[in-house]
């Protein structure tokens, strides 16, 4: 009885999880949907690169955008150390004429113009590479919505992705360039006020506060963030690190919500991401509810995630706070790599709830999610598209759900599918300890460079396959079943139809015998129409394709033909004898036709191990004696070549 009531418990806790709306189709819909933009750049002028900041300080007047009639017109006083990345007599800054007006430029300055969106202003002297100087901006925010900067009814807030910032603070607006960020902040005293970083000093008096937040670790701009309220209610949970450090999680939320739920699981949730990957990247973490101006979703800034109102679910709470360590942490270096913000955070997800219920199926019960997810919606883009490393896109297909979240989460499960647990696992630990990326930002081209460090491999296949090409493969599957007498031979051979390139990826197909045991072999698939050809000794009965749907991210149709007539290819014969092997064995095939022939020895994953022979062989039938004895026990593919068709057969090694 204990037993069923434990069960039932289980599906009522598991249906919860998957009848809430997901947590990135909660993200992907309040960023799609955001007008962050409309006001952000008319002109298409971006300023010239030519520095690197290392510093924002900005000391924000905010009283009047508490008090009715709650103006979005603030004073603002800002210092930017800035590092010359070459001999410069200028620099240029995002900054809206929109929603900015630029009283004074001063330090290191000679003159200034703003105009265009543009904050240009002429140095006092050349700096040289390396350089540092400081500029002073004071600066008036007007009392218009920029989209970027709200105040209504008491409250405050920015949201800034993807290159608001620039409506509310001169910056340059780009990902890729992080610096350390300290806000100084002046409110009414009966306002709580939570930014990025760690609160360094809170100063009171009889009208007002005046907040300090500061990052020690680097920040973009379009994660800085102010979230502040009258009366704003206050949780604060701790979690301990390995040095025994406690680090603070607020919880900031309005009159009549519960975070308390969420507030239950940030133990087990910060432990589970601090094991999987890095430890717990900064020494403060927060979410902060907002109001109706905030109508969807969430948003991961550094250290502070907006949620809208009451939006207290679990879903979305585990995808912005995995935007900490893919997104925060490490960001994308362009909008082109906004799939390792999204994807990872999506995929995060599945893996919250296969850590909660220790269960792989409440895993692929997710990720099957996201798949139905992208093929209802895929647009027919890649992933990966090499123009928005210079030009945002618009915002609906930055964000799209079907691409950008769940067509990356799927591929990302494809890579653990393709790498296995163990390799998969210690990677993924390995690139968010990475100093190289840690608090810094990343390219699609370096994370594909970390892989293949990592792995020893080269997996630009699986890169320029599943993220930079767009839609998915089609697969029409041929197999028979042929009878040898004492043996039986398996042969599969598999097509895809679609019209965009061929995609590569490991297979599996399961083969159920007449004794009703089962066998599942997996290889690598990596050209179209490829044939694979496997030995038994006794009937096989069923053969199923991708028996786990591993590959999600596909359609495809598996038909059993005669042996005879296999797609027309009973041209080729080939055989392993004997097979296992010892320390030889020979390859014994038959051709038509005299024709150049190559044969390989390969791994698993399609990787060349040895080249048997590559030359012309004669009609009829042939046989090439080879070595196993310097190959480790295991199994192989022999993969024949003959006239652009590629057959192969599986050989299993033992000693």
């Amino acid at each position: 009885m204990k037993k069923l009531i434990s069960i039932l418990i289980f599906l009522t806790i598991y249906l919860n999880a998957f009848t809430q709306e997901k947590g990135f189709e909660m993200c992907s819909k309040k960023k799609s949907e955001s007008k962050t933009v409309l006001q952000q750049i008319s002109s298409k002028t971006v300023p010239t690169e030519n520095f690197d900041v290392q510093n924002y300080t900005l000391n924000l007047d905010l009283m009047n955008c508490f008090q009715s009639p709650y103006s979005h017109q603030f004073t603002a006083n800002e210092t930017i150390t800035f590092k010359a990345l070459e001999p410069i007599s200028y620099v240029q800054l995002d900054a809206a004429n929109y929603s900015l007006t630029i009283n004074s430029v001063t330090g290191a300055v000679s003159s200034f113009t703003h105009l265009n969106n543009l904050l240009t202003i002429t140095l006092d002297q050349v700096y040289t590479v390396n350089q540092t100087f400081e500029i002073n901006i004071d600066y008036l925010h007007k009392n218009v919505n920029d989209y970027s900067f709200y105040a209504k009814d008491g409250m405050v807030f920015t949201d800034s992705e993807p290159q608001g910032a620039r409506n509310w603070y001169p910056c340059f607006d780009q990902p890729y360039d992080k610096a350390t960020f300290n806000l100084i902040a002046k409110v009414p005293n009966n306002v709580l006020l939570g930014s990025n970083g760690i609160l360094h000093d809170s100063i009171y008096t009889a009208t007002d506060i005046t907040y300090n937040w500061l990052t020690e670790d680097q920040i973009p701009t379009y994660l800085v963030s102010i979230a502040a309220k009258v009366n704003y209610q206050l949780d604060i949970v701790y979690w301990e690190n390995s040095l025994g450090i406690q680090i603070p999680i607020r919880f900031y939320y309005n009159l009549g919500e519960d975070p308390s739920a969420m507030e239950a699981i940030m133990t087990d949730l910060t432990d589970f991401f601090s094991d999987t990957f890095c430890e717990h990247p900064f020494p403060k973490n927060g979410f902060a509810s907002l109001n109706s101006d905030f109508s969807w979703g969430g948003m991961e800034n550094q250290t502070l995630t907006n949620l809208c109102t009451d939006c207290w679910y679990e879903s979305l709470i585990v995808h912005e706070y995995a935007h900490q360590w893919f997104g925060d942490m490490i960001t994308c270096a362009t909008w082109a790599d906004i799939w390792l913000n999204e994807g990872f955070a999506t995929y995060l997800e599945a893996l919250w709830w296969e850590h909660t219920y220790n269960s792989y199926s409440a895993y692929k019960e997710d990720i099957n999610y996201n798949a139905s997810s992208y093929f209802s919606g895929n647009s027919g883009r890649a992933i990966y598209v090499p123009s928005w490393v210079t030009t945002l896109p618009s915002i609906g297909e930055l964000f799209s759900g079907a691409i950008t979240y769940s067509k990356s989460a799927c591929v990302i499960h494809l890579l653990r599918y393709t790498l296995g647990d163990e390799i998969f696992f210690n990677f993924v630990k390995s690139y968010s300890s990475d100093q190289q990326f840690k608090y810094k930002s990343v390219t699609t081209q370096e994370f594909l460079q970390k892989l293949n460090d990592f792995t020893g491999e080269d997996y630009s296949w699986f890169i320029q396959d599943w993220i930079m090409q767009p839609n998915h493969p089609l697969y029409s599957n041929q197999y028979s079943f042929k009878d040898n007498g004492t043996s039986w031979t398996v042969i599969f051979k598999t097509s895809q139809t679609q019209a965009t390139t061929f995609f590569r990826i490991p297979i599996e197909i399961k083969i159920k015998f007449d004794d009703n045991s089962e066998v599942v072999e997996r290889f690598f698939n990596e050209s179209d129409e490829q044939s694979f050809s496997f030995n038994y000794d006794k009937e096989p009965v069923l053969l199923t394709f991708d028996p786990d749907n591993e590959i999600v991210l596909k359609t495809a149709t598996t038909t059993q033909v005669s042996p005879s007539n296999i797609s027309n290819d009973n041209n080729f014969t080939f055989k392993i004898v004997p097979n296992p092997a010892n320390e030889e064995t020979t390859i014994v095939f038959d051709i038509n036709l005299t024709s150049k022939v190559k044969i390989s020895i390969n791994d698993i994953l399609g990787k060349e191990i040895n080249v048997i022979s590559d030359k012309q062989f004669s009609a009829g039938n042939n046989s090439v004696k080879i070595s196993t004895s310097d190959l480790k026990d295991g199994i192989y593919f022999v993969k024949i070549i003959s006239e652009s068709k590629i057959y192969t057969q599986k050989l299993i090694i033992e000693k």
